[in-house]
């Protein structure tokens, strides 16, 4: 994680979180590591939604 971002607007994100891979490669690996999906049902009880997009910093 690069960094990671607070909101106080109702209705907007608590929380925006920036990651960087340094190619698709990477995050794919990231996006199917066992240690991650395997906690994948108790992290979607917890988080309300999850959108991911690329940015350019």
């Amino acid at each position: 994680m690069v960094q990671r971002a607070l909101a106080d607007t109702p209705g907007q994100p608590d929380e925006v979180q920036f990651f960087r891979f340094v190619n698709q490669a990477a995050l794919d690996g990231y996006m199917n590591d066992e240690r991650r999906t395997s906690l994948a049902a108790e992290r979607d009880a917890a988080i309300a939604r999850t959108e991911l997009f690329p940015v350019r910093f």
